[in-house]
């Protein structure tokens, strides 16, 4: 669907899109998966010897219904937003840094980038929700919001913006199979990234914020206590139910 046209539609309309989506895609191959470990061990080698390549590969004989994948075109997604947590002080650098960074991944100034460019893998950087101000023709406009809410005040995203946002990366993947891309790989950018994305593994998992809360971009102590307190009191403050991922 229409990227602008979406956001005509009511929230049942995007449930139900969600829904239709997830239940299209196809479980792996688990014959072929059998069929690849079988040729793994009529190889001349030590079995395991090469490690994890050995269940990639096992994966891609699942994934594609081939023992032997052909990875001609490969595809990275960076998509790009800002987290309105940050007015807490929980990053080590400030917002303007996700569109500045955002921008020099086009460029290949950075280092996800340059290891893109040595594999031939194309990048692909999506704005779906950058804050401040960037003229950079080559970024793919699909932005939701100029970015999240403050999660220590108010919900980071309304239920329809989350919507619109899982559903925008499906049309990314959609249209890059459509192109013939063979693997895609999926990152982000947005600084205080490290803050929302541990407040949702803290509630999904069950855990609290100091088992699962990392320093992000190298917080000095304080400051590191200081992020586990802003998530601990998120949680607590929204008590979102783990059963609904969205």
């Amino acid at each position: 669907m229409d990227f602008k046209k979406r956001f005509a539609l009511p929230l049942p309309a995007l449930e139900e899109e969600l829904g239709e989506r997830l239940s299209l895609i196809p479980e792996t191959d688990q014959e072929m998966e059998e069929q690849a470990r079988r040729y793994q061990l009529s190889l001349a080698k030590p079995p395991g010897s090469l490690g994890e390549l050995e269940n990639i590969a096992v994966r891609l004989a699942g994934m594609t219904g081939q023992l032997k994948s052909r990875i001609r075109k490969k595809r990275i997604l960076v998509l790009c937003a800002d987290n309105g947590v940050v007015e807490e002080g929980v990053s080590s650098a400030p917002q303007s840094v996700t569109a500045m960074q955002a921008c020099n991944m086009t460029r290949s100034l950075t280092g996800m980038s340059c290891l893109a460019r040595e594999f031939h893998c194309e990048c692909r950087v999506v704005d779906v929700g950058i804050a401040t101000p960037y003229h950079c023709p080559e970024i793919v406009d699909r932005r939701i919001k100029k970015g999240t809410a403050n999660l220590a005040k108010e919900a980071a995203m309304t239920r329809r913006e989350a919507l619109l946002a899982i559903l925008t990366g499906m049309d990314l993947a959609e249209e890059a199979a459509k192109e013939g891309v063979d693997l895609l790989g999926v990152g982000e950018m947005g600084i205080g990234n490290t803050t929302t994305s541990s407040a949702v593994l803290a509630v999904l998992t069950g855990r609290s914020a100091r088992e699962v809360t990392g320093r992000g971009g190298g917080l000095l102590d304080e400051a590191y206590r200081h992020k586990i307190r802003v998530i601990d009191e998120a949680v607590q403050f929204h008590r979102p139910d783990p059963a609904d991922p969205v």
